[in-house]
């Protein structure tokens, strides 16, 4: 029976999978040869995924229920928790630290511009030109589409190796956006803040106290577990002395996310922003720990399994595409047009009150501070991919979504992110 169980398994799951791995890296590498830019390498993975997703339906090996049932374990529990771990442990410290404040501004006014404009425009249209009607699924949705993956685009800034500012602030801001979204979406789809869906809704004065408690809580508890694992885990390597195992220091390092990310989320907190807190302190303080060899080789594996590891978020991103049906398509092309007003909106604002902080400051020094040029902003909203976080929160959206806005509405907001995901990672992932 338990032969029978393997090669089910090996025929139905593991073998389509690892071709699927290897004719992305196959093509991936001839296109690289052949400096092919206008389709990255994540938008090729998904079109793979795609053809993986329709040929695993065709021969009735992927029933759509399962599919659905491991979207959220695969992303959160194997992929997700790499990704972040590596965007924290890669991130250029001293960069990253001289430009935080103008950063932070994008990252956190940014988002929440973008989430109220989206937010808006969903409740301004809703019933009519689109499906949501209801204005806490408008502002949940909202929130969770806001969180941008520009991974294309960065890569091809480090291929063609763009200007420093431009590459911090793209990526700074996708880095601690991620967690603004993440907190608003965890207490936008929390029941324990809102009470049952219907009919009796918490009085105003109550649902704010329960959504100032809830951010607190949320974003508070998160980053402290990320910062007090980071703290544990360099005190082990500094008592440890473990430079001398070159294996073991960087198995210790990527075992490390895992346990992270499984702490804080036992604890009800975010295991994604404790991971990727751990990982800017690890890299800050942990690095100074491991041998010089052992960094470095370390640097180099974390890299190549995150790459891995998005690699997997975007094959399973183009299977998903099976669950998408025409008359998704309607309501994804209002998300998507929504989507650009809203980061529009934000980068113009946030945009605006950088350059003027920075005016300021170089007054005040002395020195004249580099500005955001308009070709500058104009790319930082061309940097608005979406990607698997976005699906994430959105496969994790509860059973009230259908309750007080219709059956069949979070199947229809899942199949909305996809196509989001995919457009806006071909047109604009390969156009930069």
């Amino acid at each position: 029976h338990a032969e029978e169980t393997v090669a089910r398994l090996t025929a139905k799951v593991m073998q389509p999978i690892c071709v699927a791995f290897m004719t992305t890296l196959v093509i991936a590498t001839l296109m690289e040869k052949a400096r092919c830019s206008y389709l990255p390498e994540s938008a090729l993975t998904i079109l793979v995924g795609a053809a993986l997703g329709f040929t695993l339906e065709a021969c009735a090996l992927l029933p759509r229920g399962v599919l659905l049932e491991i979207n959220a374990p695969t992303l959160n529990m194997i992929f997700l928790p790499l990704i972040i771990f590596e965007s924290g442990w890669s991130l250029r410290s001293k960069d990253f630290a001289s430009q935080f404040i103008y950063i932070a501004v994008f990252a956190v006014l940014g988002t929440f511009l973008a989430m109220l404009v989206v937010a808006g425009l969903l409740s301004a249209t809703g019933g009519g030109a689109q499906i949501i009607h209801e204005a806490r699924t408008a502002v949940t949705f909202a929130s969770l589409i806001a969180a941008t993956d520009p991974v294309a685009t960065l890569s091809t800034y480090s291929a063609l190796q763009v200007e420093p500012l431009l590459h911090i602030f793209v990526f700074g801001e996708s880095t601690i956006n991620d967690a603004v979204a993440i907190v608003v979406f965890d207490i936008m789809n929390d029941d324990a803040v809102f009470g049952p869906p219907c009919p009796n809704k918490l009085p105003l004065q109550q649902l704010s106290l329960n959504i100032g408690l809830g951010i607190l809580k949320k974003l508070g508890g998160s980053i402290g577990i990320g910062v007090l694992a980071a703290f544990i885990y360099t005190l082990v390597l500094k008592c440890g002395d473990m430079r001398h195992a070159h294996s073991y220091e960087i198995l210790f390092i990527v075992v490390s996310c895992y346990l992270t990310f499984s702490t804080a989320e036992r604890m009800h907190c975010s295991g994604i922003i404790a991971v990727l807190f751990a990982g800017i302190f690890m890299g800050i303080y942990s690095r100074p720990h491991l041998s010089k060899d052992g960094a470095t080789l370390c640097n180099f594996f974390i890299k190549e399994m995150a790459i891995y590891a998005d690699m997997g978020v975007f094959l399973l991103v183009g299977v998903d595409i099976i669950l998408v049906e025409g008359k998704s398509l309607r309501f994804s092309l209002w998300v998507m047009l929504f989507c650009l007003v809203g980061r529009a909106v934000a980068i113009l604002v946030c945009g605006w009150l950088v350059n003027a902080a920075k005016r300021m400051a170089g007054r005040k020094h002395g020195k004249e501070r580099l500005t955001l040029s308009r070709s500058y902003l104009f790319m930082m909203w061309h940097a608005g991919l979406r990607g698997g976080i976005a699906l994430v929160l959105c496969l994790e959206m509860g059973d009230w979504v259908d309750v007080l806005n219709g059956t069949g509405t979070k199947q229809e907001l899942i199949n909305a992110t996809i196509v989001v995901i995919i457009a806006f990672l071909l047109l604009f992932g390969g156009t930069t």
